[in-house]
């Protein structure tokens, strides 16, 4: 298998939150000093809060919302009553999306500080991964997560396509049926560190392998060639929020019942270039409530 540019691919296919060993800290939160990201500011457990300006119009939905620049509306089916979540990695993440029965459209987002958020609180992305009308894009504009009241948003711009023709890293991840306890799970190593990702969802449908597994998310597009499968194009974005492509895959994906491949030749994404900087993707939930902010 030869190493290829990141091409996404549109595909109907199932969602669901996963876990990881990283869960059990999960509620933990953190009240740690965050850097300071200018704006109007309040102290909330000794880390500084950033809060909209009193003229920013903030987002409110009363069912789940997702947008994305130029594609069609779709079906909204989240499988999931929230849109921003804590992990144990000092972080927050956001995931929506709509399916299953669409073209996949979706956002992956990560940020950091996993205290609960403050009213109009907001903060930034760190990074963000969108799937939308057949194409994987990332966001070259301002990216922020806001809460406003008892509604979470996420809020991306200037979006361009998604290229993985960068530095190469050390890695190999490993995606069985059985790899832990007799159950699913990506195994293996990232730039020297080692991957345990287990819980979550998986899905094969045509001729795409769909991985939400732990805080990570790893996509193939396969392609029959003689008896056996080769790999189209993949990525992987990471628990702590790194996105990869990887370009070469070994094993038996058929069946995502009896699954076991293993997946090679990562490369880092390249920075962000927005095609057209008044593009956007947003989703909105109604998800907090008083004494509940997670």
């Amino acid at each position: 298998m030869t190493s290829m540019r990141f091409v996404w691919f549109g595909a109907a296919l199932l969602w669901g939150c996963g876990n990881s060993p990283r869960d059990a800290h999960e509620q933990a939160g953190s009240a740690g000093g965050e850097a300071g990201l200018g704006g109007e500011g309040g102290a909330a457990g000794g880390r500084q809060v950033v809060l909209a300006p009193a003229d920013d119009v903030l987002p409110v939905c009363d069912a789940p919302l997702l947008e994305v620049s130029g594609a069609d509306d779709g079906t909204e089916n989240w499988q999931k009553d929230r849109l921003l979540s804590p992990t144990s990695w000092q972080t927050f993440r956001g995931d929506a999306l709509r399916g299953p029965i669409d073209f996949l459209t979706g956002i992956w987002s990560k940020g950091s500080g996993s205290a609960p958020f403050e009213d109009r609180e907001v903060r930034p992305l760190s990074s963000a991964l969108i799937a939308s009308h057949g194409q994987l894009l990332c966001a070259a504009g301002e990216a922020r997560a806001v809460r406003n009241g008892r509604y979470a948003a996420v809020e991306l711009g200037g979006l361009g396509a998604l290229t993985c023709s960068g530095d190469v890293v050390p890695g190999e991840l490993r995606y069985c049926h059985d790899c832990l306890q007799g159950s699913y799970a990506i195994t293996g190593t990232l730039e020297g560190e080692p991957v345990v990702e287990v819980t979550g969802d998986h899905a094969r449908a045509g001729d795409t392998l769909y991985l939400h597994v732990g805080w990570s998310v790893l996509i193939a597009k396969l392609a029959q060639q003689g008896a056996t499968e080769t790999l189209v194009s993949g990525a992987y974005l990471s628990g702590d929020g790194e996105l990869y492509c990887f370009d070469s895959a070994s094993g038996d994906a058929r069946d995502i019942a009896t699954a076991d491949i293993t997946f090679t030749g990562f490369r880092r994404a390249d920075p962000c270039r927005a095609d057209d900087p008044d593009t956007f993707a947003r989703a909105c939930v109604p998800q907090f409530e008083a004494g509940n902010d997670w």
